[in-house]
């Protein structure tokens, strides 16, 4: 039987479902996907988004610690003590340390965004760039930082939590929304 583990640190459950769970069904296929739960792990808030008549299947697990690469040792534990179970695990992560437990019962699946998605530097300035141009007519749409994610490529969630709070015009609120502070 296989196992999914998502790293959501460093790709979002949006684009888990949106481009990563078509390689899944590839790899595990006769098994239905749909039907296989998701242990997404994380050590800061998930974002999901409504989308009419969306089922998702998702074991959620948060991280006991905030330090860095937690999140990576719950994958890689839970990850071990199901291949001695007879299980066989995909893990969708971009992070280099899973490449080195790749094996026949170990698949790693990997999402890097097109060549012509935004890649941004963690700046001020392009935060509130990203912000308006997520929003753009709608100023009272709730702009998240898994929407900013996209944005940042090369950060991960807790990363650009990280950078937002040390800045002084804008805040993070506790359910992941960005704001400019007045």
């Amino acid at each position: 039987m296989w196992e999914i583990y998502l790293d959501s640190d460093n790709i979002t459950v949006e684009q888990y479902y949106t481009y990563v769970k078509k390689q899944i069904k590839e790899v595990i296929e006769p098994q239905c996907v749909e039907l296989t739960p998701v242990n997404t792990y994380s050590q800061s808030n998930i974002t999901i988004k409504y989308e009419c008549n969306r089922e998702m299947f998702l074991k959620i697990f948060c991280s006991k610690h905030k330090a860095k690469n937690s999140t990576d040792a719950n994958i890689l534990f839970n990850v071990g003590k199901s291949v001695a179970l007879g299980n066989k695990v995909v893990i969708v992560s971009n992070d280099l340390i899973f490449r080195e437990i790749e094996c026949d019962d170990v698949v790693v699946v990997r999402y890097m965004p097109s060549d012509n998605s935004k890649k941004l530097k963690l700046k001020k300035a392009n935060i509130v760039k990203a912000l308006d141009e997520i929003r753009g007519d709608d100023k009272s749409r709730d702009v998240t930082l898994s929407d900013l994610k996209d944005y940042f490529n090369g950060s991960t969630i807790p990363d650009i939590r990280k950078y937002i709070d040390s800045l002084k015009d804008v805040d993070v609120s506790a359910s992941d929304v960005v704001y400019i502070k007045n």
